[in-house]
């Protein structure tokens, strides 16, 4: 028998009884999550490089940077979610406006509407059928709707983005198995549905299934009750996930001899028919479950406390709202198990992200006790101020200034490089204490684009000279071209950094016309080795050759070094966006460092280098 939920008086406090003020701060929620989706924040290098990157070369045929988790024969992320989620909205766009008509903006934008409209319709259905009181179903889609983190990350094309709606719907079919009358078609229906939410959800992300470790216990009892309900489960879950593994494995093949200008379709079917029997599976979460299990690789990306997600993402997320979860009102609910299995098993894991814990932002929505503020109306004003002012404050920071200089450089390097004036063969540019710009969003054709950027797998920052060594070694091989005793006679640099091999003069391409070089958070020194190096070639180089600088205001002005430390090129600043905020190298004690924005600069051989040589 179904038990009876409390009266909605006694569930939520009086605030709650008039809906109408509550409804328009949900409207004007909705728009501005709107107006973020259309705005250039770039929140985490993965929105892009596990995202449309992977794709848009074969898509589009724009040239890309592959992240080292499509690369090899056993890659750590799965080609099936990427095409399911990113590939056929990519693929509808392109045959809706052809490949010529369509830009990289237009194709950014429309998916990152595309995933707010379907996280807000998905994740509010969720919500409506995991609540039971009419006041506990409105409080909790009032304080997702006003959260900063469906504004900004749940429209942001992040697998994690998509992890959250796949896991509120698996806690929809759990729960209705415990509150619902099910129909014995309506058992074997949701549990063919679970298994295939489970292992999508699996394939899209590895740390899907801690989220449901405590949820899935409930289904113990019923699935002892119907055997046959859980064979359709298993069933539905192992067909899945074979078709994945079988998808990745022929995607592999193809993606390893792909060529443009044979259509997909056919060299699917060259795959296919290549398979054997010694062919290799790819079990995408196999793969990366094995790599994220090393300690080294997880050096790599960073290693932090365990308690990082809840001494600094959690809060990070939630705001003011977490006072409201010290209760034991909702333990036993659905949503707050999930959150709390999900929160300590992602905090075993010592690489802890904020948005790994996005998808508890909705179940924690679903578990504030409002009894805390209890006959202390001060509290309610207080707290709803400061609920609003957070997410206001964050939703700005996040969802526009957040790195929001990047997109809009590169649509401006894209532009230039197309401009009648700008006919050099060579265009090189350096970024600069940035989130790696995106490739693809240059819209330029595979092979004319060439990225150069630090080795990932030797660990340290800025400061370790061994990360740059390829950029070192393209610097090598661009001067080894260069007339020696011409370049010698200058005031040259001083190559206190090299590389170690003197051999590689693959680098250069004659179709290459644009090379990306991200420096990533590379110290002063190393930044003013490769520019004084770069305005030097391009001065002595028989090919015409422009040296660009990509960089925050706030670094460059509070370093000092543009001004003073480049001694043998002068920049002239030609493109800057002012909607960018770098946090990785805020120093409140310079304020300087506080600078929006991000500048372009033109680096050109210094007039009084000249005369002294």
């Amino acid at each position: 028998m179904v038990r009876r939920s409390p009266s909605p008086s006694k569930k939520h406090p009086e605030i709650f009884q008039s809906s109408w003020p509550w409804r328009l701060l949900i409207l004007v929620a909705i728009v501005l999550r709107t107006w973020l989706s259309v705005s250039p924040s770039y929140i985490h290098p993965d929105e892009h490089f596990q995202g449309p990157e992977s794709l848009a070369d074969v898509v589009f045929g724009w040239a890309t940077k592959k992240s080292w988790e499509f690369l090899g024969d056993a890659p750590a992320r799965s080609y099936f979610v990427a095409w399911t989620i990113y590939g056929l909205p990519m693929t509808f766009i392109e045959t809706m406006f052809g490949t010529t008509k369509v830009n990289p903006t237009l194709v950014l934008y429309s998916l990152r509407l595309l995933f707010n409209l379907g996280s807000w319709i998905f994740s509010d259905m969720a919500l409506d059928r995991l609540t039971l009181s009419k006041n506990h179903k409105f409080a909790a889609l009032f304080f997702y709707s006003t959260s900063y983190v469906s504004w900004t990350y749940q429209s942001h094309t992040f697998s994690n983005s998509v992890e959250t709606v796949l896991l509120l719907w698996c806690l929809v079919i759990i729960h209705e198995f415990q509150t619902k009358r099910l129909y014995t078609f309506a058992k074997y229906s949701d549990s063919a549905l679970l298994g295939c939410l489970a292992a999508f959800g699996l394939f899209n992300r590895v740390t899907f299934p801690a989220f449901l470790v405590i949820p899935g216990l409930r289904l113990l009892v019923w699935y002892v009750r119907y055997p046959m309900a859980f064979l359709t489960l298993l069933a539905s879950f192992l067909f899945t996930s074979l078709v994945a593994i079988y998808f990745d494995t022929i995607w592999v093949s193809v993606a390893a001899n792909y060529d443009n200008s044979t259509s997909i379709a056919l060299q699917l079917l060259e795959a296919i028919n290549n398979l054997g029997s010694d062919t290799p599976l790819v079990v995408a979460p196999l793969n990366n479950l094995l790599y994220n299990m090393d300690v080294a690789n997880l050096a790599l990306h960073g290693i932090h406390s365990r308690f990082q997600h809840v001494l600094v993402n959690l809060p990070q997320l939630l705001g003011p709202a977490l006072v409201l979860l010290f209760s034991t009102k909702y333990v036993t609910s659905i949503p707050f198990q999930s959150a709390i299995s999900g929160l300590v098993i992602l905090s075993c894991v010592q690489h802890q992200e904020v948005r790994f814990l996005t998808p508890i932002i909705p179940l924690l929505c679903c578990c504030l006790n409002f009894d805390l503020l209890k006959n202390r109306k001060w509290l309610y004003s207080t707290f709803f101020i400061a609920w609003v002012s957070f997410n206001i404050a964050m939703g700005l920071l996040m969802g526009l200034f957040h790195q929001g200089g990047i997109i809009p450089t590169q649509v401006h390097i894209s532009n230039m490089v197309e401009s009648p004036e700008f006919t050099a063969q060579n265009n090189i540019f350096l970024w600069w204490k940035t989130y790696s710009p995106p490739i693809w969003l240059l819209g330029k054709p595979v092979g004319s684009v060439q990225v150069i950027d630090p080795d990932e797998t030797v660990p340290g920052g800025g400061e370790n000279v061994f990360r740059y060594q390829p950029i070192f070694e393209y610097l090598d091989t661009l001067e080894a071209g260069l007339d020696q005793a011409g370049f010698k006679s200058l005031k040259g640099p001083s190559k206190a950094f090299t590389s170690t091999n003197k051999t590689n003069n693959s680098i250069l391409n004659p179709t290459v016309n644009l090379t990306v070089v991200d420096l990533m958070g590379a110290s002063p020194d190393i930044l003013n080795e490769i520019t004084n190096r770069l305005s030097l070639y391009s001065s002595l180089s028989s090919t015409m050759t422009n040296v660009y600088l990509v960089a925050p205001l706030s670094a460059a002005l509070g370093n000092n070094y543009l001004v003073k430390d480049i001694a043998t090129a002068k920049l002239n600043e030609v493109f800057r966006a002012s909607k960018h905020l770098s946090l990785d190298d805020i120093d409140f004690t310079d304020l300087k460092t506080l600078i929006p924005g991000l500048g372009t600069w033109k680096l050109e051989i210094n007039d009084d280098n000249n005369n002294q040589s």
